[in-house]
């Protein structure tokens, strides 16, 4: 079980996929994150972009109220390995 929650009061946790406020970031609003660690503020995870060598993580902190749950992670990338 986790503390931590999105903006909706769903539980966050490591390896879920969630959704950043588009009015929260100019650039990463709107985009998907997958969740690495858990924290007091929120979570820490990545952006996964395309590359040659595979998924390319741009990596982010958001804050609880920043977030809105999706769901999990259907395949594991390296940084959750």
């Amino acid at each position: 079980m986790s503390d931590t929650v999105d903006a909706e009061g769903e539980e966050i946790e490591i390896g879920d996929v969630v959704q950043i406020d588009p009015d929260a970031d100019f650039a990463f609003g709107g985009c998907l994150l997958i969740v690495t660690e858990l924290k007091g503020f929120g979570v820490l995870g990545f952006v996964a972009g395309p590359d040659s060598g595979g998924p390319s993580p741009s990596y982010y902190r958001a804050e609880s109220k920043e977030i809105r749950r999706i769901g999990r992670a259907a395949f594991r990338v390296p940084e959750l390995r």
